[in-house]
């Protein structure tokens, strides 16, 4: 199972769950470092459009072209998870 894959299924699940995509990992620690590998890999376009769907990045659409809003969905779920680390 791919890195994307992951941050798909967890994504997902987190959505039907009504809890956020890092706490599907056993630690946020261990969700960035599934973050930080997709972040190296070529996902195909259904893969792209699941995990922006799961985390309601939509609208990122409006501004780049479909792999750049790819990137930048992860850029902006990498922050978030940035922030839970510091508290």
């Amino acid at each position: 199972m791919t890195s994307t894959e992951q941050l798909v299924e967890a994504a997902e699940f987190a959505v039907e769950n009504g809890i956020k995509w890092w706490e599907v990992f056993d630690s946020p620690i261990d969700a960035l470092k599934v973050l930080r590998s997709a972040q190296h890999e070529d996902p195909d376009e259904g893969q792209i459009a699941c995990l922006m769907s799961a985390v309601n990045s939509e609208d990122s659409f409006a501004e780049y072209t479909f792999e750049r809003a790819y990137k930048n969905t992860l850029r902006l779920m990498k922050k978030e998870l940035e922030e839970v680390l510091e508290e």
